[in-house]
């Protein structure tokens, strides 16, 4: 999904492109040319104006485009239907479909969204996710960006990332639940055939994973997260219609994923793996990505 912006990305020089994400207070960046990354940096916002250029001259970039990735629960996402519009206009169609259903002002938001595959709820009715942002704090870091010269040309969600980073290890005939789990806020999506047909927020992350890491209790830690899981295959067969989920896929994180995975096995029996990095990332030989989120983030430089 590239969102629709009301503004107009400069000139940027082909091969390079950087990605950046804002959370907590922290910029985070990783830089690619040609395809592979090859840098990454992280600091403190309010020194945007002064690390910025320091991370061009480290990375050897000189005018790079930029994809802005959302920070992983900085949105709200509704699954609603979809309004009989062409897909060009399905953006304004559904800012007055979820009016009534946003946690900010509608004049605050900023909305687009996403079409389910036609068989998706067995053809029934057609079917599309919402997300809408808070418009003004992502104007200000454009802003601050384009006076240090990057310029903004796409906006992407986590969940758009993860699909596109997927879609490079899926088996298209597979039906799979994809973990990707972040520093605090995290997300599954459910596969088909290649195209997410579920997505949700789950409570795990890596907090979580950072302060339990003994095998033995892993069911119990992470009993909420199990039924999240459970709860979201149990509704994903009976009434999205698209067969049963094979198995798990991981996204590789910053701690230990053996205790959630064991404990995955252990209560749904299904088949656990975590995707190997180099599967879905091009990565140069000196560098390499730790967490979910970096890779998230490695995706949108690599994705014009």
């Amino acid at each position: 999904m590239k969102w629709r912006w009301p503004w107009q990305a400069r000139s940027a020089k082909p091969g390079e492109r950087i990605a950046i994400t804002l959370q907590d207070g922290q910029l985070d960046l990783v830089a690619s040319k040609h395809g592979s990354v090859l840098a990454s940096r992280s600091f403190a916002s309010i020194h945007l104006e002064s690390e910025m250029p320091a991370f061009f001259e480290a990375a050897d970039l000189t005018a790079p485009a930029c994809s802005l990735v959302l920070s992983v629960g900085s949105y709200q996402v509704l699954l609603v239907e979809a309004p009989p519009v062409p897909e060009a206009e399905l953006a304004a169609a559904l800012r007055w479909k979820v009016k009534d259903l946003l946690q900010l002002p509608l004049e605050s938001a900023l909305i687009d969204g996403f079409l389910l595959p036609d068989d998706a709820y067995r053809g029934r009715q057609k079917m599309a996710y919402t997300v809408a942002a808070e418009k003004a704090p992502l104007q200000l870091l454009i802003d601050r960006l384009g006076k240090v010269g990057v310029s903004v040309d796409h906006v992407l969600i986590p969940e758009i990332l993860a699909a596109q980073l997927i879609n490079r290890a899926l088996h298209a005939e597979q039906t799979d639940i994809v973990l990707v789990i972040g520093r605090s806020k995290s997300f599954l999506n459910i596969f088909s055939g290649g195209s997410i047909y579920l997505t949700r927020s789950i409570t795990v992350s890596e907090q979580t994973l950072a302060a339990n890491n003994d095998a033995e209790l892993s069911v119990e830690v992470f009993e909420d997260f199990l039924l999240e899981l459970q709860r979201s295959r149990d509704y994903f067969e009976s009434q999205i219609g698209k067969g049963v989920v094979g198995r798990v896929l991981v996204l590789p994180t910053q701690n230990n994923l053996e205790p959630i995975c064991d404990a995955i096995r252990e209560r749904l029996s299904l088949t656990v793996e975590t995707i190997a990095v180099d599967s879905i990332i091009d990565v140069a030989d000196s560098y390499s990505l730790i967490g979910s989120e970096q890779l998230l983030l490695a995706s949108a430089s690599q994705v014009a």
